[in-house]
């Protein structure tokens, strides 16, 4: 399966405001200029959503990039995970996956064009993974260009890389890595042993270090952190000011990770996840080996141990809905 990248992440909360005004005055992403469903912008017209970002049903769309949007917040009771979009090159790529899928045994829900149309995506199927996340595969985004960060963050390190990457804990990490390896195609970077049966795994899509890191703590499932690259250290350390203006906790200090060379910090989002904030990401190919590493950190990142993942996975809903 070829699988390109992450293209865009759904999550709940049970206020997207709050996590559109997180979003857009601390990590410096922008109200979507238009939503799901919003004709093409014609010169000198707004849509009917004002480049609000806001949905009629209170779902808040973010735009990093040229992309119409890479982050969704929709409301719900609970905060938490919603779906995942990989992206694929086209039609056949996309047909040739769905195939793949159902020969392996994986149920796979074929989308409408209606719900096509609310990811902003010409094709879309979905399937669920070990843990029962809904995983989506599309094709066709739509692009409408002119990102403007509302707080002067000059670019979000995106195209071929994806938007970011994931960090998910898992209950069964067999049968996770089995999926997103065998599966989906994915490769195996490196990974970090916590003890016996417990350890964090990276796995790459695309030259990214890493799309998806999948972490075995304990019998918990659900969403660790949403990492987001900016161009450079100044802007991690913008970030940095800007979150602690706000009074946003900050979990994991500045620091460097060993295994993906990624420098940055940790914070507390408004829907209970951590977002990632962090430049100089390591880029890999094809002759990429495998490696088992030894520390997860060069300096810094005080906070980010197994004991606090464990306790920030103890507050996590256990029982994703397939959504």
């Amino acid at each position: 399966m070829d699988i390109r990248g992450l293209g865009y992440v759904g999550f709940e909360s049970p206020d997207p405001k709050q996590w559109l005004e997180f979003a857009t005055g601390v990590i410096g992403m922008m109200p979507a200029r238009s939503i799901p469903g919003e004709s093409a912008i014609a010169p000198g017209q707004e849509p009917p959503s004002g480049g609000s970002g806001l949905a009629p049903d209170g779902t808040a769309f973010l735009k990093m990039d040229e992309r119409r949007w890479r982050v969704a917040v929709h409301p719900g009771e609970t905060a938490g995970l919603r779906y995942v979009g990989f992206e694929v090159t086209g039609i056949v790529a996309f047909e040739r996956a769905i195939a793949e899928l159902e020969e392996r045994g994986t149920a796979v829900t074929h989308c409408s064009e209606e719900e096509a149309q609310q990811r902003s995506v010409q094709g879309l199927a979905a399937f669920a993974d070990p843990s029962g996340n809904r995983i989506e595969l599309f094709h066709g985004p739509v692009s409408d260009f002119k990102f403007v960060s509302p707080v002067g963050v000059k670019r979000f390190v995106t195209g071929e890389l994806g938007l970011g990457h994931l960090a998910l804990f898992v209950s069964d990490m067999e049968a996770t890595l089995d999926f997103l390896i065998r599966t989906l195609g994915f490769d195996l970077s490196d990974f970090v042993r916590f003890g016996p049966g417990l350890s964090i795994q990276f796995l790459r899509c695309s030259p990214r270090h890493h799309t998806i890191a999948v972490a075995r703590i304990g019998d918990i499932c659900g969403l660790h952190h949403l990492m987001l690259e900016v161009e450079d250290v100044d802007e991690v350390g913008q970030a940095l000011e800007r979150a602690e203006a706000a009074g946003i906790p900050i979990t994991a200090t500045l620091g460097r990770h060993r295994n993906d060379n990624m420098l940055s910090f940790y914070m507390r989002s408004p829907a209970g996840f951590d977002v990632e904030i962090g430049c100089d990401g390591m880029h890999v190919g094809d002759g990429w080996i495998a490696r088992e590493m030894c520390e997860a950190d060069v300096w810094g990142h005080k906070g980010l141990t197994p004991d606090a993942m464990q306790a920030a996975g103890d507050e996590i809903d256990p029982e994703p809905e397939g959504r």
